[in-house]
């Protein structure tokens, strides 16, 4: 079941949901876990539903520009079934104190900034399921001069429809 639910994800996240067909989830259910890493400041993941587009909207905190001369270029978000038992620290290029919260099977993006959007199958079937996320924010800081990336690595956020 979680693998086809995984493959329609896959699927729709390229496409928009059916046209005439009415999103059935009347919200979503978010469990947040872990620390996230960040140049300046510690990025967390967070999520709403858009019942109107019947989408997940991601929303990466800190905001794109972040504090002096960094700023929040990208995103890719990670997509797992759970959350792994334990963390899984990264190392170099990631930045120090970064983890892996989530086993993932897939990964969308790169997104600009820090917003991100995958469009849900407007399918009943799916209420009451849950899938794991993650985002992998890049970072890019002009000092020193002439600039660098770094990438860091945001909280958990398990996401269960309603």
């Amino acid at each position: 079941m979680l693998r086809t639910l995984i493959i329609v994800l896959s699927t729709f996240a390229l496409a928009l949901s059916a046209e005439g067909q009415q999103c059935p989830f009347s919200g979503i259910t978010l469990n947040g876990f872990g620390t996230g890493t960040g140049t300046c400041a510690d990025s967390v993941l967070n999520a709403s539903l858009d019942t109107s587009a019947c989408r997940v909207d991601f929303d990466f905190q800190p905001e794109p520009f972040i504090c002096g001369n960094v700023f929040l270029s990208q995103n890719i978000l990670l997509v797992g079934a759970s959350p792994l038992p334990q963390p899984f620290a990264l190392s170099n290029p990631f930045l120090p104190g970064s983890n892996l919260y989530v086993a993932p099977v897939q990964a969308f993006g790169p997104f600009p900034g820090g917003k991100a959007s995958l469009p849900v199958p407007p399918e009943a079937i799916l209420i009451g399921q849950s899938l794991t996320f993650q985002s992998v924010p890049f970072y890019f800081s002009t000092i020193p001069f002439p600039g660098h990336t770094e990438i860091g690595t945001s909280t958990g956020l398990t996401v269960t429809l309603n």
